[in-house]
């Protein structure tokens, strides 16, 4: 489920492997962290590809509805099913690198 995120073509899409990859997705989510405060949408996008690409396919029980924000968080990562770990890493990367875009412009 890739999301088309480019800010008029100024995104360089990753296509790291391996522990370039790895490396690179760590880094991105360190620097996520200091990153101004962004738009709830746009957070609830990070998270999924981050939990899919930390953990995997999300097999947890979902939470009620009435804990909205939970909620909303366990069906964004579950629509991610299937996805590798390492296409959620790419796209984390490369939403991340959007953000940051964004925000400067």
């Amino acid at each position: 489920m890739p999301i088309d995120f480019d800010i008029f073509g100024r995104i360089d899409k990753c296509n790291l492997t391996g522990v370039e990859l790895i490396a690179q997705f760590q880094k991105t989510a360190i620097e996520a962290r200091t990153m101004p405060t962004q738009a709830s949408d746009d957070m609830l996008i990070a998270y999924g590809y981050y939990k899919q690409a930390t953990v995997g396919n999300n097999e947890n029980e979902a939470p009620p509805e009435t804990d909205m924000v939970h909620a909303f968080m366990h069906k964004t990562w579950s629509k991610l099913k299937g996805m590798t770990k390492e296409e959620a890493m790419r796209i984390y990367i490369d939403f991340i690198n959007y953000l940051d875009l964004k925000s400067k412009l």
